[in-house]
This record gives structure tokens, sequence and C-alpha cells, in this order.
């Protein structure tokens, strides 16, 4: 039995398509961010929280940065984006298509192909002259298959294979002037068994084996001229063991072990002529010990002590004539004590003491010929108490005080014949009275 469509049942029928038709029909609207109160970030339409539809980004300036579709959150479709300068940077199908990219010039920069969101087949990057600079293959988004690189000059600077998106197998490096740089082996993007480094020149530079991108095992490297350099063994990357290292004379520089690549042990060095040129301990890295060293001559230079690589305790040096320098100690890097310092002529220099670097205590200075030319005491590094002045005939020439590093105090004053010119009275600096003889 049918019921006509009267149209008090046409008013009930109504609202209830109209609200059927609401419930079928996606949420979607307008989504827009913003750099301030002016300059759009982004704008586009989202359903069911996700982007979907065509989308636009800018940069805080205003120009346009980016456009093109999303599908439900993800890119879809071609997508254009754009440098500052408002030239065209790339323009890619995220689905299936071209992927060209350029430089803010114009010039190409990328070329390529997607299919199914994947890079696949052969992929160009060039250079901004427009020299090619790599070729590779990409299959199912993985780089598979041989890939060169090039110079700007248009030489080859790599050769290698990719296999499974890693880099495998032989590979080749090249300068550009042609010749080898170095070559070897890889293994999952890492540098693996013999591997060998040349100089511009051609000649090698080192060779040695890696595993797992870590050098391994004995290593030699040579000067550019082919001579040897330095020699010594590696455990995943770190130098162990003894190590040496040669002039290009082929005459010994130094030598010492390592532990861990950090110098410890008995450690010695030479001048070229072969003489000794210093020895001493290092403690994972750091001296430790006594450490002494000579001129080329074989006369003595130095002896320092040190601890944990601080100089620390006695120390001497002395000229190339054999004549003491300087003599002192020191405490944790810094002078402590009694210090003493000569003249190349032998005569004490100065002489005082050190508290944790700074001067303290009476300190007397000497001419090159021996004669006193001044005394005076310090505290923590600032003169205070007594301080006098000489003549270069040995007569006084001034005496007075410091307080608090000022002047303080009567501060007399002499001719060099010792005859008292004046004085004068000090309180912290200021000046006071003067007074007559």
């Amino acid at each position: 039995m049918t019921y006509p469509l009267t149209t008090s049942r046409l008013r009930w029928l109504l609202p209830g398509l109209a609200l059927l038709f609401c419930l079928v029909l996606p949420a979607q609207d307008i989504r827009t961010t913003w750099w301030n109160k002016d300059n759009k970030q982004s704008e586009g339409p989202i359903r069911d929280t996700l982007p979907h539809g065509e989308w636009k980004y800018w940069y805080p300036d205003g120009k346009l940065w980016s456009q093109g579709t999303f599908d439900m959150g993800e890119r879809s479709g071609v997508w254009k984006f754009w440098y500052e300068n408002n030239a065209l940077h790339k323009e890619m199908n995220y689905t299936s298509g071209d992927y060209r990219e350029w430089y803010p010039g114009g010039q190409p920069k990328v070329q390529g192909h997607i299919v199914a969101s994947r890079n696949l087949g052969i992929w160009k990057h060039y250079y901004p002259d427009g020299q090619l600079e790599e070729e590779l293959i990409w299959k199912d988004g993985k780089r598979e298959g041989p890939v060169k690189k090039y110079h700007p000059n248009g030489k080859p600077s790599f050769l290698s294979t990719y296999s499974n998106d890693s880099l495998n197998g032989a590979a080749v490096w090249y300068y550009d002037n042609g010749a080898l740089e170095m070559e070897g082996f890889l293994k999952n993007d890492l540098q693996d068994s013999l591997w060998t480094f040349y100089h511009a020149n051609g000649q090698t530079g080192s060779k040695g084996r890696f595993m797992a991108g870590e050098q391994e095992g004995h290593w030699i490297y040579y000067y550019d001229t082919g001579e040897k350099w330095k020699e010594g063994e590696f455990s995943r990357g770190q130098r162990q063991g003894k190590w040496i290292t040669w002039y290009e004379s082929g005459r010994k520089d130094h030598e010492g072990p390592f532990l861990n690549d950090l110098e410890h042990g008995f450690w010695q060095s030479w001048y070229e002529n072969g003489r000794l040129k210093d020895q001493g301990h290092f403690e994972m890295g750091r001296m430790d010990g006594k450490w002494e060293g000579w001129y080329p001559d074989g006369k003595k230079q130095y002896i320092v002590h040190y601890q944990k690589g601080q100089r620390h305790g006695l120390a001497s040096w002395w000229y190339d004539n054999g004549l003491q320098k300087s003599s002192g100690a020191f405490e944790r890097g810094e002078k402590n004590g009694r210090w003493t310092e000569w003249y190349l002529s032998g005569h004490i220099k100065e002489q005082g003491g050190y508290r944790m670097g700074v001067q303290h205590g009476r300190w007397v200075y000497y001419d090159d010929r021996g004669i006193i030319s001044r005394e005076q005491t310090f505290k923590d590094g600032r003169p205070e108490g007594y301080w006098a002045e000489y003549y270069a005939n040995g007569k006084k020439k001034s005496e007075g005080s410091y307080l608090e590093n000022f002047k303080h105090g009567k501060w007399s004053y002499w001719d060099q014949d010792g005859k008292l010119l004046y004085g004068i009275v000090f309180d912290k600096g200021k000046k006071i009275k003067e007074v007559k003889p």
C-alpha cells in the first residue's frame, strides 16, 4: 500500500533529510596561522583535524614559501617551493613525476624522478655553472648501483657503488688534478679493509687498515717526498703502543708509547742533528714527574718536575752558554717559594719569593753588573712595606714604605753623592708635606 506525499508529510520529512545530509558531509574548515598580526604563516583546509586540500606557506616577510596539496595529512601531488627572492627553489610531485631543484639564480641544481612517492632512476646534481656534480641511481626509494661525483672542473672526484642505500665495495677519491687522493673499501658507508691515502703529487701519504670505520692495526705515514713520517699501531681508532716519528732526513724526531690514544710512559725527542732534545714521562696524556731538555749542542736547557700535567716541584733553566737562567719551585702550576733569575753574564738579576703565582715577601733587583738597583717587599703581588732604589754607583736614591699599594709615611731622596735632597710625607699615596734636609 502506498501513501501519497502530501504537503504535511513533506514538512515532516525535510528536516530529517537535511540532518542526514549534514551527517554525511565531512567536517572541514580553513585553518590559518600567523607570524604576526599582519603576515600569515600558513593557510589551508582541515578535515578531521588533518590538513586536506591546497595549502600555502609564507616567509615571515609575507613572501610565498611553498604551495601544494595535502591528502589527509600527507603531501600529495605537485608542490612548489620558492626562495626569499621569489625565485623557484624546487618543484616536485610527491606521488609520481619529476623532481626539479634550482639555485637562487635559476640554474638547475637537482633533477630526478619520483614514482609512488619514492625516488626512482637516474638522479643528477649540478654545480651553479651547470657542470655535473653527482650522478646516482635510485630504486624503490633507495640508492642502488654506481655513483659518480665530479670536481667543478669536470674531473671525477669520487667513484663507488651503492647497495641497499649504503656505499659498499671499492671506493676511489681523486684530487681536482686527476691524481688519486685515497682508495679503499666501504662496508655500509664505513671504511673497511686496506686503505691508501695519497699526496697531491702522487706520493703515498699513509696506508693501513680500517675495521667498521675505525683505524686498526699497523699504520705508516709518509712525507710528500716519499720518506717515512710516522708509524705505529691502532686499535679501534685509537693509537696504542710505541709510535715513532721521523724527520724527512730519516733521523728520529720523537718516540714513545700511547694508551687509548693518549701519551703514556717514557717519551723522548731529538734534534735533527741526532742529539737528545727532551725526555720525560706522560701519565694518560699529561706530563708527570721529571722532564729534561737540552740545546742542540747537548748543553742542558731545563729540568722541570710535573704532576698531572702541571709544573710541580723544583724547576731550573739554563742559557745556551751553560750558565743558569732561573731556578725555583712550582706548586700546581704556579710559582711558589723562593725564585732567582740570572743575567746571561751570570750575575743575579732578581731574587725573591712567590706565593701561588704572585710576588710575596722581600725582593731584590740587580743591574747586569751585579749591583743592587732596587729592593722592596710585596704582599700578594702588590708593593707593601719597605722600598728602596739605588744609583748605578750603589748609593741610595730613594727610600720609603708602601701601605696597601700606596706610598705611605716619610720618603727620602738623595743625589748620586749621597747628599739628602728632600723628604716627602705621604698618607696612602696623598702628598701631605715636603720635608727639607
